[in-house]
């Protein structure tokens, strides 16, 4: 996040009340976290002497402080999300002298509307604002303003809409992007939403397929789930009930040039291409009512969407970082037939013996010692893929340099034979926790992991305390060691729908301390975080949290973070009542 120069100045607040309260760092640093993640993409914050707005690349907000400066950072990001600055509609919003303004209310309210862009709070906040009829699009939402019907005036922290910075790109990430789920497919626009091309059989196919893939299709549909042995849920939601399930389904899509259907995709209703979706719910630390919120939040795994201009992660071997894992977590081995050692090997000896006797010339080999020299470690290495990861600092994102902390760790440890395994998450809501799987522990770290790695871009939210709960889930059943530990790489700061300030602290710290009574010893590791000091200690509390200036840091970090990790998962593990909520 950068800020650029401004002099400060006097505000009104939101009951017209003059504020002299200038931003501090801490606010200003959370907010551009928040600005980030609400885009979907980097952005910066510049401070400026009249009302907030945007030119789709930097915000620029009055130099205040309080929540009125957060929820207008927050307006702005979703405006730049949404694809509200189309330099297209310039034409029909001039048709107004206060088409400009109305059109600002009325996206202001396409954004509230949209359940996982904005937190409940500020939501309620635009309704109570405008309570009208909100259009599906940009361009919908001009329609209106160019229109006759009542639009209130905006409050101040709405901001404004400046004509001239429309520049944007537009359509922003109006939903979550696509995922691919495990068997390889991408999830696509329902092909019987989209205009026919004329064709009949392509019309007859598409009506084929939507009957055969549209989770409410009727009983033909229902037939081939109950055949396939999979389900789904009406709509396309991701969300999943229950402990554990699959979660079966696929679309149909058309060819990008020509908009003829893809006759391949009918291969995906076949039983053995249809993918299959783990999901999982947990409970979620309610600090208000001192109690957990049972199975709260979904947290489901994919295979990141792929992208043909993505680039694995390439870097040279890092020798010292393999140094200083390989003195971590060690197991003594019983290594035989040796020339000296702590006892005899009684079986050595008799065949020592056996040689001469037959007059063979052997060594004598007949000792046995334990050498400290067994690998008994899993590791998760957990990339925080969210939209606040997107900081630029001269050079790479924030999240390039953190994603390749994670290639050479994740190198480094399937070198030494240890146990790894590398996912990514983000999340929309409590419903939709997404983790990206780069790496199982029963795979490979090869040219197909570093490729879905380096796939992953920032988008979405942070709910850190399901992350880290499906994390120790998928150490203790998988891992198979009995040293477990999860390293967090990103900027530790926990924020979602609902998912805001001593909420999210307390949660994340509950779930750390899951985690710690369940033997998995924690890690965070950040590069440059913007995240106020305090709010780290909140959230990881007794916890290991570095926060290095360079990638090539770590190194000299790595071990004594993971030792004192896994020394103190051991103590709380010992400890009574030291169990795992799951």
């Amino acid at each position: 996040m950068s800020t650029g120069p401004a002099t400060r100045q006097e505000e009104f607040g939101h009951d017209g009340a003059v504020s002299r309260d200038a931003a501090t760092p801490d606010a200003l640093s959370e907010c551009g976290l928040l600005a980030n993640a609400v885009a979907g993409k980097p952005v910066a914050l510049g401070l400026v002497t009249d009302v907030p707005y945007t030119d789709g690349s930097t915000i620029y907000v009055p130099d205040r402080s309080g929540p009125d400066l957060r929820d207008a950072v927050v307006v702005q990001a979703a405006l730049i999300a949404q694809g509200t600055l189309d330099p297209s509609l310039r034409p029909l919003l001039r048709s107004r002298h206060d088409g400009a303004t109305r059109f600002l209310v009325l996206e202001t309210a396409r954004a509230a509307a949209a359940p996982w862009l904005l937190p409940p709070a500020l939501r309620a906040r635009i309704h109570d604002v405008y309570a009208g009829p909100v259009a599906t699009s940009a361009r919908g939402s001009a329609a209106i303003a160019a229109g006759r019907d009542p639009v209130p005036e905006p409050p101040w922290w709405f901001g404004e809409l400046r004509l001239r910075t429309f520049k944007a790109r537009p359509g922003g990430p109006e939903s979550p992007g696509p995922e691919q789920s495990a068997g390889g497919a991408e999830t696509a626009e329902d092909p019987a939403d989209e205009p026919d091309d004329g064709t009949e059989d392509e019309g007859e196919e598409s009506r084929i397929l939507k009957a055969l893939t549209t989770p409410t299709g009727g009983p033909v549909a229902r037939a081939l789930s109950k055949l396939f042995g999979g389900t789904s849920k009406a709509g396309g939601d991701d969300s999943v009930d229950g402990n554990e399930l699959a979660v079966s389904g696929a679309r149909a899509s058309r060819d990008p040039q020509t908009g003829r259907l893809r006759r391949s995709a009918i291969a995906l209703l076949t039983p053995s291409a249809r993918p299959t979706v783990i999901g999982r719910t947990y409970p979620e630390w309610d600090v208000g009512s001192d109690a957990y919120r049972p199975a709260w939040c979904t947290v489901v795994e994919y295979d990141p969407a792929p992208r043909p201009e993505a680039i694995a992660p390439v870097a040279p071997a890092d020798h010292r970082l393999r140094r200083e894992l390989a003195r971590l977590a060690t197991t003594t081995q019983r290594r035989r037939h040796q020339l000296d050692g702590d006892s005899l090997d009684t079986t050595a000896l008799v065949d020592v013996e056996v040689d001469r006797r037959l007059g063979e010339d052997t060594e004598p080999r007949i000792f046995e010692s334990r050498l400290r020299t067994g690998r008994d470690l899993g590791v998760m290495v957990l990339l925080d893929a969210t939209g606040s990861t997107a900081e630029v600092a001269d050079g790479p994102t924030v999240f390039d340099e953190q994603r390749l902390m994670v290639h050479q760790l994740a190198a480094c440890l399937e070198e030494l034979g240890d146990r790894v395994a590398v996912q990514a998450f983000y999340s929309r809501g409590r419903g939709s926790v997404r983790f990206l799987r780069v790496k199982d522990f029963d795979g490979r770290y090869d040219t197909a992991a570093r490729t879905r790695l380096g796939t992953l871009e920032p988008q979405g939210f942070t709910r850190l305390g399901a992350a880290i709960r499906h994390a120790t889930h998928v150490l203790s059943t998988k891992a198979g060691t009995a040293n477990l530990a999860l390293v967090v790489v990103g900027d530790g700061m926990p924020y979602d729908d609902g998912y805001e300030e001593r909420h999210a602290r307390e949660d994340s710290r509950m779930a750390l301390r899951e985690a710690l009574a369940a033997g998995v010893g924690c890690v965070s590791l950040g590069i440059r975080s913007s995240v106020p000091e305090s709010v780290r200690t909140d959230v990881w509390g007794d916890v290991v949290s570095l926060n290095l200036e360079r990638a090539d840091e770590l190194p000299q970090h790595i071990r004594p973070a993971l030792g004192s990790a896994l020394q103190l998962a051991a103590s709380r593990k010992r400890a009574p009542g030291g169990t795992a909520h799951r």
